[in-house]
């Protein structure tokens, strides 16, 4: 899922809710170039020059180092970055309230998503700003990735508030699973 180059362009002024400026921006280029290509040694440079790049909101949609490399699908990145990070910045929100685990499902990245769940199971049940949680955005857009499928499947909980099986969004899932091939993974959930 990689960003056009407008997602870091230098123009940028900042918005609400989003602590990037221009300047910002053009500061952590650098490290968004790291994230993106998943090259930790440029990254681990960085971070070693700047206690602040590690939670630092690196694209106009506010996004970490740690949201671009898991939507790139760089797990051993993604791996590397969580233990140089604050266990509670796993929780940070891009623009669209994304976790780094809904990147990673994005991606199709079974790695990174395991990581991110081994050491925050919370994310598994984050939601979006339209309420989906990471196992429906896989549904939507990591089409073949079975195995990453029903690994969400089985570490989401149906608990509120997003209740991903019962609640209002849970006949997109059901759809979605059915039309991905993953039919049946889902009747062991339901």
């Amino acid at each position: 899922m990689a960003l056009p180059s407008s997602a870091v362009s230098s123009n940028t002024t900042a918005q609400p809710g989003n602590a990037s400026t221009s300047q910002d921006l053009d500061r952590y280029h650098p490290l968004y170039l790291a994230a993106l290509k998943g090259n930790w040694e440029a990254a681990k440079s960085f971070l070693d020059n700047d206690s602040d790049a590690a939670t630092a909101r690196i694209t106009r949609t506010s996004m970490t180092a740690l949201h671009v490399a898991a939507g790139e699908g760089r797990s051993e990145f993604v791996e590397k970055m969580m233990s140089a990070i604050p266990e509670e910045a796993l929780e940070m929100r891009d623009r669209a309230r994304f976790t780094a685990l809904h990147h990673a499902a994005i991606a199709g990245s079974m790695r990174a998503a395991k990581a991110l769940v081994k050491k925050k199971p919370a994310l598994a049940n984050a939601m979006d700003s339209e309420g989906q949680t990471p196992l429906l955005i896989a549904s939507r857009f990591a089409y073949g990735s079975y195995d990453l499928l029903w690994y969400l499947t089985l570490v989401t909980k149906d608990e509120e508030p997003s209740r991903p099986f019962t609640g209002p969004l849970a006949m997109d899932l059901v759809l979605l699973l059915v039309l991905s091939g993953s039919v049946g993974r889902l009747r062991v959930v339901l």
